[in-house]
C-alpha cells in the first residue's frame, strides 16, 4: 500500500504534473515518497543548489506532495528519508568532499563559486574526534581589496595574509576541531561578504554537516581585519548557521543588534585602534549589546573586548577558545532580525532568503534601501509577531513549525491582532523547502503558516 497507490500510472516525465488521489483510509504505516516522487524531489534540489535564493516549489509540485499522506508520527521517518535524498543530491560534491577524510592529512582544494570566481582553500584537522563530532572554525584573513591587482589572486598581501590566518589558526587553543581556511576569491573586490563567498560558506557548512564529521551546532565564524569585518557583517546576516563568531581587530557601523540575539558573539578591538573609527566603533556594540543583554536575560550572550593599549594588532587567541564552549540555537523561542540589504557599498543587493525558521522569499522590496524589523515570540502552538521600522516591505512571511501539538489550532497574532486559528496537518512541502533553504538537519520542519504583512 505504500509505492504502488500513488502515481502508479504517471510517468517519471510528466511527475509533476499528474493527478492523484488517495484512498479514503490511509495506512498506519509510513507512506513513503513513490520513486517518481522522490525523483522529482532530488531534481528539484539539485536545480537548486548554490542560488542565494532557492525557488519556491511550483503549484503542480506542491499539490503532489500535499497529495502524499504524512501522519504525525511519521515525521522523523520523513526527515529520515528526505535526508537520503538530500545525501543523493548532493553525490556530485560528496565525491571530492574533502570533509570526509580531512584528519588524514592537511589539504589545499579549489573551489568554483558563482560569477566565475574561483576560491583556494586551506583544510586542516586538530585533535581527537568528540563524540558529538568535531567543532569546525571558518577562519577569515586580513588584507582586502586591490584594485590595480593584475588578477584575481594578484595582491600580495592577501597570499601573507591566508599564510598567517593558517599559522594562527594551528595554534588558537582550541580542541577537537577542523579548520577551513579560504583566500580571498578576488582581490579586485576583497570583500568576504559577497554573493559568492556567501554560497562558499553555506557550502562548507553543508558539506562539513554531510560528512558526519562534524556537529551542526558546533560550527563557528572568525576573521581577523578583513576578515573581522566579513565575520562581523555576515554575523547580521546569516547568524542561524553558527554557533558562535568572533570578528578580530574590525567592528562594524552599529546597526541590526538585534540580529544577534542567539548567536554568541565576541567582538576584540584594540583600544588605539583609530582606522576607521574601530575603537569607537567597538565601543558602540559593547553599551548596545549590554543594553541589549540586560533587557532579555541570556538571550544575548557576547562579550566586547577593547584591548588596553593595543592598536590593529591584538592578542587573538581568546577567541577560538571562547567560541567552543557555545552551541547553536536553531529553533529559538524568539527571533529578531533586521531584514534590509546587507551590501548596500555594492551594486547588487543581498537581502538574506531566511533566518531560523523565517522564510522571506514572498517578500516584496519597494527598493534596494527597503527594510523591516521582525521580532517572533513561540510559545507553544500561539507565535506572535511584531513589526518595526517597516520601510518599502510587503508580501508574505512563511513560519516553519516544530514542537507543536497538531491535535490543537495554531494561533498567529501579528501587531497584537489574531491573523491565523486553524489546524494544520504535516506535509512533505515544508519538509521539502525547508530542506532546500537551509541544508540543515536541525531546520526540516513539518508544517508552515503564512501571514500577509502590513
Amino acid at each position: 500500500m505504500r509505492r504502488n497507490l500513488l502515481l502508479a500510472s504517471c510517468s517519471a516525465l510528466l511527475l509533476w504534473g499528474c493527478s492523484t488521489h488517495l484512498p479514503s483510509s490511509r495506512s498506519q504505516k509510513h507512506q513513503a515518497l513513490t520513486a517518481q516522487a522522490k525523483e522529482g524531489v532530488r531534481s528539484y534540489l539539485m536545480a537548486q543548489m548554490d542560488k542565494e535564493t532557492p525557488e519556491m516549489l511550483q503549484k503542480r509540485q506542491r499539490n503532489l506532495l500535499s497529495s502524499l499522506p504524512l501522519r504525525v508520527g511519521h515525521l522523523e521517518e520523513a526527515r529520515e528519508e528526505l535526508w537520503q535524498l538530500w545525501r543523493e543530491a548532493n553525490e556530485k560534491r560528496m565525491q571530492d568532499n574533502q570533509f570526509t577524510s580531512l584528519c588524514q592529512a592537511p589539504q589545499e582544494v579549489i573551489w568554483d563559486l558563482p560569477e566565475g570566481e574561483r576560491m583556494k582553500i586551506a583544510l586542516f584537522c586538530k585533535g581527537n574526534k568528540p563524540s558529538r563530532g568535531y567543532a569546525l572554525y571558518i577562519n577569515l584573513h586580513g588584507g582586502g581589496k586591490d584594485p590595480s591587482a593584475s588578477s584575481p589572486w594578484g595582491a600580495a598581501f592577501n597570499d601573507r595574509e591566508w599564510a598567517a590566518a593558517r599559522s594562527l589558526g594551528q595554534a588558537y587553543k582550541d580542541t577537537g576541531s577542523l579548520y577551513y581556511v579560504p583566500r580571498m576569491a578576488d582581490d579586485r573586490k576583497g570583500r568576504w561578504y559577497l554573493a559568492p563567498q556567501r554560497v562558499a560558506f553555506r557550502r562548507a557548512w553543508q558539506l562539513a554537516v554531510l560528512s558526519g564529521e562534524v556537529d551542526p551546532d558546533r560550527i563557528y565564524l572568525m576573521g581577523i581585519s578583513e576578515g573581522g569585518y566579513g565575520s562581523h557583517r555576515l554575523a547580521l546576516y546569516m547568524p542561524d548557521y553558527f554557533a558562535g563568531i568572533g570578528p578580530m581587530a574590525a567592528a562594524e557601523p552599529l546597526k541590526a543588534a538585534e540580529n544577534l540575539r542567539n548567536v554568541a558573539f565576541r567582538l576584540s578591538v584594540g583600544e588605539h585602534d583609530r582606522g576607521f573609527g574601530r575603537n569607537k566603533l567597538a565601543q558602540a556594540w559593547k553599551e548596545e549589546l549590554a543594553r541589549l543583554a540586560e533587557q532579555n536575560p541570556g538571550d544575548f550572550v557576547h562579550e566586547v573586548h577593547i584591548q588596553p593599549a593595543m592598536g590593529h594588532g591584538i592578542n587573538y587567541y581568546p577567541t577560538a577558545p571562547w567560541l567552543e564552549h557555545h552551541s547553536r540555537r536553531n529553533y529559538p523561542k524568539r527571533v529578531s532580525y533586521k531584514y534590509h540589504n546587507m551590501t548596500h557599498d555594492y551594486a547588487a543587493a543581498s537581502y538574506s532568503a531566511g533566518v531560523y525558521y523565517l522564510d522571506f522569499r514572498q517578500i516584496r522590496r519597494a527598493s534596494d534601501a527597503s527594510s523591516i524589523s521582525l521580532d517572533v515570540h513561540r510559545s507553544g502552538n500561539t507565535l506572535s509577531v511584531t513589526t518595526h521600522e517597516g520601510n518599502g516591505v510587503s508580501g508574505k512571511l512563511r513560519l516553519y513549525l516544530d514542537e507543536i501539538d497538531y491535535k490543537q489550532p495554531i494561533v498567529v497574532q501579528l501587531n497584537g491582532v489574531e491573523v491565523v486559528r486553524k489546524r494544520i496537518e504535516p506535509s512533505w512541502d515544508a519538509l521539502v523547502e525547508s530542506l532546500m533553504l537551509w541544508g540543515d538537519p536541525r531546520r526540516l520542519y513539518g508544517s508552515y503558516v503564512e501571514i500577509t504583512l502590513p
